[in-house]
């Protein structure tokens, strides 16, 4: 799956693509790469595109081994930190090598979502004395609310040229 969000613009240019191209359209629709998507992302489409679902269930699952295993509450607190910015920093490099995620502000966004989930969940911040669930709870609405918001500026040239035809 293409990760990247496809704006109005960017729909456009690659519709011109697909309509100028002498492969069949069965061709086009069946590549197992990356097909281009030539309408825009829905809400529910961008949103999807935001919240990488897979590396949030592993950090789900490393950072809950973390807080359920005895150890001291600072080593707890090392460990948890190190784990939120290992997956971080491996997200970052997934999207961008594996999803070819093209728009360093959507991978910043992306990673203040992940940042968010982290805050809401069994990460770091739970292991702090002063953290209260109903924090996480806020974060969520409020970074829900800027992902609706957001418009990223459409592909450039060079890079929507690599999910055409």
């Amino acid at each position: 799956m293409n990760l990247n969000i496809i704006t109005a613009q960017d729909a456009t240019v690659l519709a011109q693509k697909v309509k100028a191209t002498t492969t069949a359209p069965a061709q086009i629709a069946n590549q197992t790469d990356r097909p281009p998507a030539v309408t825009k992302d829905d809400l529910y489409g961008r949103l999807l595109k935001f919240i990488p679902g897979p590396l949030l269930g592993v950090y789900v699952f490393v950072q809950n081994i973390v807080v359920s295993v005895k150890m001291s509450h600072s080593l707890r607190v090392v460990l948890a930190l190190v784990v939120f910015v290992l997956i971080a920093a491996l997200m970052v490099v997934f999207l961008r090598r594996q999803k070819h995620v093209r728009r360093w502000s959507q991978l910043a966004v992306m990673f203040g979502a992940f940042a968010v989930f982290a805050f809401s969940t069994n990460g770091p911040s739970q292991v702090f004395h002063w953290y209260k669930p109903w924090f996480g709870t806020v974060a969520l609405g409020l970074a829900g609310a800027f992902l609706i918001a957001f418009n990223p500026r459409p592909l450039p040239p060079d890079d929507i040229n690599e999910f055409g035809p």
